[in-house]
């Protein structure tokens, strides 16, 4: 308790950072706490580890009429991880590809700004979330299609391509949720 005590005393004493600022810092240190507790939660990883492969493996089956086969399994630690496969190739979906850390990477940067509205929040976090998590499956599927027709580029469009993919939708979330959405007034002459 001592040192919140502390740390509250040092971000008050700042005198040229804003009220508003403050409760950023404040929001942020809670979101990185928040992280620290459930970022290696096994319910949550196996969670998101048996959606994202359900829907990955169902869009599979959409787009290109061969439906794999989908099976789990649990690793000696307790973590799930899915296993789409059949002809064509496998593709393993483990706790780093079911896109739980972007989703709250996405949550938290929305929630740290103390000026924006609750509705606007909540409504660029439902949006945020899905996006993301579309394009995960998204790029799942791509990734299983690529194992037939062109394995060589497998490493490549899993490790850098689709993931800088990833990263330019959310950045470009965040800018249309941080953009001033309210027009500006002209001083009338």
């Amino acid at each position: 308790m001592q040192l919140f005590k502390e740390i509250k005393n040092n971000v008050q004493g700042l005198k040229y950072v804003s009220d508003h600022q403050k409760l950023f810092l404040r929001n942020t240190a809670i979101a990185i706490i928040i992280w620290v507790f459930i970022g290696d939660s096994l319910i949550l990883n196996n969670f998101f580890t048996q959606v994202v492969s359900h829907f990955s493996f169902w869009t599979i089956g959409f787009i290109s009429d061969k439906t794999p086969e989908i099976y789990y399994h649990t690793d000696k630690l307790g973590l799930v991880s899915g296993n789409v496969n059949d002809f064509r190739g496998r593709v393993c979906i483990g706790s780093p590809c079911n896109g739980m850390d972007l989703y709250y990477l996405c949550l938290a940067f929305i929630w740290v700004f103390p000026t924006i509205s609750k509705k606007r929040k909540v409504l660029y976090g439902i949006i945020g979330v899905g996006v993301i998590f579309v394009a995960n499956v998204l790029r799942i599927a791509a990734l299983f299609e690529l194992l037939e027709n062109h394995p060589d580029w497998f490493d490549l469009f899993h490790k850098t391509i689709f993931q800088f993919i990833i990263y330019l939708l959310l950045f470009i979330l965040w800018g249309f949720y941080l953009k001033d959405t309210r027009k500006k007034v002209e001083p009338s002459v």
